[in-house]
Order: structure tokens, then C-alpha cells, then sequence
């Protein structure tokens, strides 16, 4: 379960940003990166794990990127500029019960985020939303610069609140109240107990997968030859992919070793290109990446280098950026997912892992380095369909794959191997199984580059 505290409930948070970021706010010209995806305004928005759903204003953008404070979230931009003009956040905050009546309650909350967030809370209002006590804080906040503020929260239970959050510029009030009184007005509320227990068994046969893998077991599913996937938006190719796969040796230990690049060339955005090495033993207590990414070309590319271990249970992490000092984080590994821990090298395999041959699910728990958490990636397997790949007709198995909660549904197609065919995702962007000699005919600058990349020591 998600908590948070007060105080980070105060603080309109930059979309696009996370955790070690420096962040966005309102007004702020629209990010190089891609973490924003389109809200259809005729699509309810539904958070099985945490019981609610709504539906988001038309126009808006979803936050992709994750965040350990945050839902969900969406920003609207200007349509000229593509600057943020307002974000809408959906939090959850516990802290102790109060015995207070919901009015007194209610102002001891606007003084404690007057007095550690900056908003500055101008009216108060009780009411009832989605058949709950709920209370509207309407202010503003002043941090870098003036914004204007409404918070609805709306209790679920003794000490926990739903917290539905926009900010945007002062002379925007009305706009702003306005729509999030409409996504207030379109909250619906249940119990997420049923989706809390089947992601529980998800997770058991996540662990079951996993358990009792060795060496020699992982040996015999590997391919001994590269594989290549070209990227396409709406059937444009825009990039590739490369991936390699050996048993290797670290440190005296045999593991998975992994090794990932590729290119990506999205309309209006810089390219991108990004070299990865993973390893992990088959009982999955050692493993490590190194990831080398480059955005942009010439003297206005940017380039990071980011290194992971897992030591015991404890994940640590540091990215290397030209002209900055290291950035260094931890994370302890969980008890209760500990079991169904997914390290990044054997995502590469996943597929070929299952059991394939019947409708089921699977959970599985995997580091994600922007958010400094676990987040847990659902498997269902659907069952065997036809496809067509060019000319050919193939007899394939269809899986979704759900990255995490706040991520949409991929629909995946293996082969009788659980080789990836095709990966079909949201906003009009596939991947296909391709070979070497197509990608090398589209891409050979891009390969050459990546050459250096793999070259490029973490310390000077």
C-alpha cells in the first residue's frame, strides 16, 4: 500500500520528473522525453490495486513516468508552445486516525500544509464525493512561482485519504476549479480487496516459475544468435532493436548475461540511443546492469551512464552524468515480493519461461531505477492465435504484458519457442521480429555509434 505522508501531499509535482530529477512545472516547455502518452477523454481511468476509477479531462496527457508520491497524473500543455499549463495528480496519503471532527480536522490540515508545503490554503469546504466525507482546500501555492491550488481528499477510512490535485496559473482559477470539480464528479470508488487477492496469487505463480532455476536450465532456452526488432510508429520504423544472449561468467560466478541496443527516432524528439549490459545468476541473489543512453546528436547530445548491483537484498544504483556529480540510491528488496523478484536479465527470457500451453497469470516484481521501487510487471497468457508476418502465415501464442500499474496492456505474440513475434502497444507503436541484414541496411550509422557506446568506462 501506498502511503504518504503530509507533507508530501503539499507540493505540486513537475509531471515528467522523478524522485532525483529537477523537474517541471506548470509553464515549463514540453519535455525530450517520452514521458507523456495522449488521454482519451472517452476512457475511465481505472486503479484496480487502489479502488477508483475516474475520468480524465479531454486534452490531456497521462504521465507516464513513475513516481513513488504520485497515482497517476495527467498535464494539459498550450497548444502553441507545448508548455505545461496546469498538472492533475491523484495521491494517496495515511497517517495516524484523528479524533477530530472532520471541520476541525480539516483546518489542521490546511495549517500543516501552509506551514511545510507552501500552500497557502484560502478557503476550506466539506462535502461529500463518491458517497464519502471529503473535504476542498482552494489556495495558492508559492514556491519557484505563484500557482493556484485545489485539493479535494476524500476519505476511504480511518486515516487514509484519495487526494485529487490541480495546479496551474492564478489568472486560470476558474478553469481550473471547474475541471477538477468535473473529475471530482466523475469519481467512483470500490474495493480493491478481490484485485489486491488475485494479484497475491499472481505472485505465487510468479515464484513458482522462478524457483529451482539453474545454470543449465537457463542454457538450454537461450538462442545462439542475436535477435532484431524493428520499431514502428504508426507503421513508420522509427528505430531497432538488438539483443544477445550467452551464459557468462562474473566475478567467479556463472549467470544470464544480457546485452541490449538500440536506436529510436520518435518525430519531434531527439534520437536516442542506448547500450545495456545485464547479468544475473540463476538463483537471482547476484546480478547487475550497466546502461549507456545518448539523447540527441552532435555537441547537443546528452549522455548518461547508470550502474545497478543487487548486494543481498539491497538494490544500489548510480547514474554518471557529463559535468554532475554521481547520484547514488538504494532500495531494499521486500520480503513479501522477494520470491517473484525479477532481475533485469531475465525479463529478456520471461516468455520462454512460462507455461504457455494454457490461459493464466503471472506476477512478477521488478526494479524500476526512475522511481527508486519495485514495480510489479502482471503476464496473462490468452492463448494460441494465427498472425501474419509478411507473407507468411505463423501459428504464434498471444500474451499482455502489463509493465505496472500505471502502465497500459501490450499484447505480445511468441512463436512455439516463446520467441517474441510482434509486441503491439498503445499509441500506434509495434515491434517485429526482423533479421540482421535489414536492420544493418537501415541503421549502420547508428550501429557504429552504439559500437562506442558499449567502449565507454563508467569512471575516467
Amino acid at each position: 500500500m501506498l502511503t504518504i505522508p503530509i507533507a508530501a501531499v503539499g507540493e505540486p509535482a513537475p509531471a515528467g520528473a522523478d524522485k532525483d530529477g529537477p523537474g517541471r512545472r506548470p509553464g515549463a516547455s514540453k519535455p525530450t522525453d517520452s514521458a507523456t502518452a495522449p488521454a482519451n477523454a472517452n476512457e475511465r481511468y481505472t486503479d484496480r490495486m487502489h479502488g477508483f476509477s475516474l475520468r480524465p479531462p479531454p486534452g490531456t496527457e497521462r504521465i507516464r513516468q513513475s513516481s513513488p508520491r504520485r497515482l497517476v497524473g495527467w498535464i494539459k500543455r498550450e497548444p502553441k508552445t507545448g508548455a505545461i499549463r496546469c498538472t492533475l495528480e491523484i495521491l494517496q496519503t495515511k497517517h495516524k486516525p484523528s479524533k477530530l471532527p472532520l471541520s476541525q480536522y480539516a483546518q489542521a490540515v490546511a495549517r500543516e500544509l501552509a506551514r511545510t508545503n507552501n500552500f497557502k490554503v484560502d478557503s476550506t469546504r466539506l462535502a461529500v464525493v463518491a458517497g464519502k466525507p471529503a473535504i476542498h482546500f482552494r489556495g495558492l501555492w508559492k514556491g519557484a512561482f505563484k500557482l493556484w491550488r485545489r485539493q479535494t481528499w476524500v476519505k476511504i477510512e480511518s486515516g487514509k485519504y484519495l487526494v485529487l490535485d490541480i495546479a496551474g496559473p492564478v489568472t486560470d482559477k476558474d478553469k481550473l476549479d471547474a475541471i477538477l470539480t468535473t473529475v471530482v464528479g466523475s469519481l467512483r470508488l470500490f474495493d480493491p480487496a478481490e484485485a489486491i487477492a488475485e494479484t497475491r496469487r499472481n505472485l505465487k505463480r510468479g515464484s513458482a516459475v522462478l524457483k529451482g532455476l539453474s545454470t543449465e536450465k537457463l542454457r538450454a532456452i537461450l538462442v545462439d544468435q542475436p535477435g532484431y526488432y524493428t520499431i514502428k510508429l504508426n507503421g513508420k520504423t522509427i528505430g531497432f532493436i538488438e539483443v544477445s544472449e550467452s551464459i557468462a561468467q562474473h566475478s567467479k560466478t556463472s549467470g544470464l548475461r544480457i546485452v541490449r541496443r538500440g536506436a529510436l527516432n520518435v518525430p519531434k524528439q531527439p534520437r536516442s540511443l542506448t547500450w545495456e549490459r545485464s547479468f544475473a545468476t540463476a538463483d537471482r541473489k547476484t546480478a547487475f546492469w550497466k546502461r549507456v543512453a545518448v539523447e540527441g546528436r552532435g555537441n547537443a547530445a546528452v549522455g548518461e551512464i547508470q550502474e545497478g548491483i543487487i548486494k543481498g537484498n539491497m538494490v544500489l544504483v548510480e547514474t554518471l552524468r557529463p559535468g554532475q556529480r554521481p547520484r547514488n540510491w538504494k532500495r531494499q528488496l521486500p520480503e513479501s515480493i522477494r520470491s517473484a523478484y525479477l532481475p533485469k536479465a531475465f525479463d529478456a527470457l520471461l516468455m520462454r519461461l512460462l507455461d504457455r500451453s494454457k490461459p493464466t497469470s503471472y506476477a512478477f516484481a521488478m526494479y524500476n531505477a526512475d522511481r527508486n521501487d519495485f514495480s510489479l510487471k502482471t503476464v496473462r497468457i490468452v492463448g494460441p492465435e494465427t498472425i501474419r508476418m509478411g507473407l507468411q502465415k505463423i501459428k504464434a501464442t498471444r500474451l499482455t504484458i502489463q509493465a505496472n500499474q500505471q502502465s497500459g496492456l501490450a499484447n505480445i505474440w511468441v512463436d512455439k519457442n516463446g520467441l517474441m513475434l510482434r509486441a503491439q502497444m498503445s499509441h500506434g507503436l509495434t515491434m517485429e521480429r526482423t533479421d540482421r541484414k535489414s536492420v544493418f541496411a537501415g541503421f549502420a550509422a547508428e550501429l557504429k555509434e552504439l559500437d562506442k557506446l558499449a567502449k565507454i568506462k563508467s569512471k575516467p
